[in-house]
């Protein structure tokens, strides 16, 4: 068994803490992500990088909603806070979260 299996295992057991953030890198990129908060850090589960000026061929719920289907399976059934900032109130990021059973808040 991997080391990421094993960690999800563990994970499993464990109210978390998710945040959910878009980050700019430069002027070149931007990075959407989704991490677990661990005392004052975020250790990153899963992210997509998308261009920095250029028009992107998604839109950000679609790149959310897909950061949500590639981590919901590794924590099962685990009670989770998804934490976000104010760029992320909207009813769709309040509906995926009601959709993986994921608490939400600002």
């Amino acid at each position: 068994m991997n080391f990421w299996v094993k960690s999800c295992r563990i994970l499993e057991k464990r109210h978390l803490q998710l945040v959910i953030d878009l980050t700019p890198y430069e002027e070149h990129a931007q990075v959407i992500y989704i991490g677990l908060l661990q005392h004052s850090r975020v250790l990153p589960l899963a992210w997509k990088v998308m261009p920095g000026q250029d028009k992107w061929e998604q839109g950000l719920w679609e790149c959310v909603g897909e950061l949500f289907k590639r981590v919901a399976p590794h924590i099962a059934e685990t009670e989770c806070t998804l934490i976000g900032d104010s760029a992320f109130v909207c009813e769709i990021w309040v509906a995926l979260s009601v959709s993986h059973l994921w608490a939400a808040y600002l």
